[in-house]
């Protein structure tokens, strides 16, 4: 699985230029099913950039619990 910047350099079939409010849904939508599958004891590692780490820290909290948040 992978997880699009938004800020056009990643994939060559992404759309770039999607709202913010989009992509935060589409992000939403995968962390949620990632959230579903993964074990108690798993993890899921995400690499993103300043653009958008701050929205998807927030969200990340929301759907796993802030106490399970390491940032590095």
């Amino acid at each position: 699985m992978y997880t699009p910047y938004n800020i056009g350099s990643a994939f060559e079939d992404y759309d770039y230029g999607v709202e913010h409010s989009i992509w935060l849904s589409l992000m939403r939508d995968r962390l949620e099913i990632i959230r579903n599958v993964l074990p108690e004891d798993g993890t899921l590692w995400i690499r993103i950039d300043e653009n958008e780490a701050h929205y998807l820290n927030v969200m990340c909290d929301e759907i796993f619990g802030r106490r399970n948040s390491i940032q590095m």
